[in-house]
C-alpha cells in the first residue's frame, strides 16, 4: 500500500478515505511488523489526499462522532467506536 500511494499520488486524490479505512483493522494487529508497516502506509496514505479527506481519517482514527449525527443503527445494536491512535500508547513494543 505505501509503494501504491506514493507512485500514484496524483490518482488518489478523491479515494483517501477508502483507503484509509481499510488500514484501521492492521494498525490494531497483536504483531508489531504489521502495525508498523500499516503506519508507513497510513502515512503515504494521508500525503495523498486533499484535506477534507484526511480530516474524515483523522476523526475515524481517534474514534470522534459528531454528537449531532446518531446512526439508526445505534438505537438497536450497540456501536463501539475505537481510538486507534490511543492503541499505539498502549503498545507494549515501542
Amino acid at each position: 500500500m505505501t509503494k501504491f500511494a506514493r507512485n500514484n499520488k496524483e490518482i488518489l486524490l478523491h479515494f483517501t478515505e477508502i483507503l484509509g479505512r481499510s488500514l484501521l483493522l492492521p494498525l490494531i494487529s497483536k504483531k508489531s511488523k504489521i502495525r508498523i508497516a500499516a503506519l508507513e502506509s497510513l502515512s503515504a496514505v494521508l500525503y495523498c489526499g486533499i484535506w477534507k479527506y484526511t480530516a474524515v481519517i483523522f476523526e475515524i482514527l481517534v474514534g470522534y462522532r459528531d454528537p449531532n449525527m446518531i446512526p439508526l443503527t445505534d438505537f438497536f445494536e450497540s456501536n463501539i467506536n475505537i481510538n486507534y491512535l490511543a492503541t499505539f500508547i498502549n503498545d507494549q513494543k515501542v
